[in-house]
């Protein structure tokens, strides 16, 4: 049922119908605020420009959601993931410029904090990208959009104790990808 409805959606964003998105936004724009408003705790005047963003870059990249690949809500939901991450960088590299005489320099490490861990999230989930599908899926639905193992076993009628051992395959994955980008 959702997959049909999602190619309906799908169809008219590609024909340019504004009601494909209308459609999406109806249908995943919570989730979609949701992901950007977690992304972005730190940053909540920045949450509507994200949103308008992340559907525009929807709207202009249909022609490259592959179905082979994942679920459409998990494809939006990651470019909703990465257009808040973006928008951490340019504010964070921004920030980096700012002269410090100016006294808008705040003492307050939360912020600098939040932009280290979304650094950080930014590079695991081009780490993840590396993995073959369906793990890479799995452990965006695992660690990205809190899923539980439960439902993501159901999800992907995967036993539990199999997950287990998919996570734990591509966390070495993962650590060897690091040590291998990072040259360690």
């Amino acid at each position: 049922m959702n997959e049909i409805r999602d190619r309906r959606i799908i169809k008219k964003i590609i024909k340019k119908d504004e009601n494909g998105i209308i459609d999406l936004v109806d249908i995943y724009g919570g989730l979609l605020k949701s992901i950007i408003s977690k992304k972005l705790s730190f940053l909540p005047d920045e949450i509507d420009e994200v949103m308008n963003d992340t559907l525009l870059k929807i709207w202009s990249n249909i022609e490259y959601f592959d179905p082979s690949k994942g679920t459409f809500k998990n494809w939006i939901c990651a470019i909703g993931t990465f257009q808040a991450i973006d928008k951490v960088r340019k504010v964070y590299d921004k920030s980096l410029t700012l002269p410090l005489d100016e006294g808008i320099v705040s003492q307050d490490t939360n912020l600098d904090e939040n932009l280290l861990r979304d650094e950080l999230y930014a590079q695991l989930l081009d780490l993840i990208n590396t993995l073959k599908y369906p793990d890479s899926e799995i452990f965006l639905d695992l660690f990205f959009n809190d899923l539980s193992y439960e439902e993501v076993s159901k999800k992907y009628g995967i036993k539990i104790s199999n997950l287990y051992t998919i996570v734990s395959r591509g966390r070495k994955k993962l650590r060897q990808a690091y040590k291998e980008e990072n040259n360690e």
